[in-house]
């Protein structure tokens, strides 16, 4: 709004091209952002991954009985990653519409400014 008086836009279709033009950058803010994260969370488990398999490589080369152990110990890390996944994608699913909720707060004020003046112009014409 306050650029919008800034430049002092009257036209109704100037006003709503900045109001849309606002939500587009919060929303590719938003999706960039979340791209990152999953790259991030995804080469943190990569690394992980090959820590383990090194683990497991070095425990079967010291013997079999520590082989077999090892094996297990892969089992077991295999299922708590799985598990760690399913939590993370939930996490990210909540954290994904607690951003869309700061981002509608952010960009609502526009939206909410636009309705306004929508509903205001209206009257007027009537």
């Amino acid at each position: 709004r306050d650029l919008m008086e800034k430049v002092n836009l009257s036209v109704k279709a100037d006003r709503d091209w900045i109001t849309d033009a606002m939500n587009r950058m919060g929303e590719a803010f938003e999706k960039a952002h979340n791209d990152w994260d999953k790259k991030h969370a995804a080469a943190k488990e990569k690394k992980r991954r090959e820590r383990a398999e090194q683990a497991a490589a070095a425990a079967a080369g010291v013997g079999g009985d520590l082989a077999a152990g090892g094996a297990k110990v892969k089992l077991s890390e295999n299922a708590k990653a799985a598990k760690a996944a399913r939590a993370g994608r939930k996490r990210e699913g909540e954290d994904l519409r607690a951003k869309r909720k700061g981002a509608d707060a952010h960009f609502g004020n526009a939206r909410a400014l636009a309705v306004k003046e929508q509903a205001l112009a209206g009257k007027a014409e009537q």
